[in-house]
């Protein structure tokens, strides 16, 4: 693949517990790249950001087309990112927005 191809990354998360159980994260690439980490205390919704992230970090340069199956990453990494912004870092019920500090990291990455 070039440079500038697209590359297609799926990723997942799992808690064992949820939430405070070991949380565990993943990505595998079309062009067989993958990593995995985990940690030992989190939430369904860390495990699948930190997923998101980690794909994110491992391919600076290239455009992704991600693949996750977790509908509160896909739109909390884009549908709702936007709106979070103008709105301070607020929910629309008002509340500061969860997992803020991930959702931060991942709107760095995508800039």
């Amino acid at each position: 693949m070039g440079r500038n191809s697209e590359i297609l990354v799926g990723c997942d998360g799992s808690c064992l517990k949820n939430p405070g159980g070991a949380t565990g994260w993943a990505w595998v690439a079309s062009d067989g790249r993958w990593a995995a980490a985990s940690q030992p205390s989190g939430t369904n919704q860390i495990a699948e950001l930190w997923g998101v992230l980690s794909a994110l970090r491992d391919f600076p340069n290239n455009p992704l087309a991600i693949q996750i199956d977790s509908e509160y990453a896909q739109k909390a990494s884009s549908v709702w990112l936007e709106s979070w912004k103008r709105n301070g870092w607020r929910n629309r019920e008002g509340k500061k927005v969860s997992n803020i500090s991930l959702i931060l990291a991942i709107d760095r990455q995508m800039s």
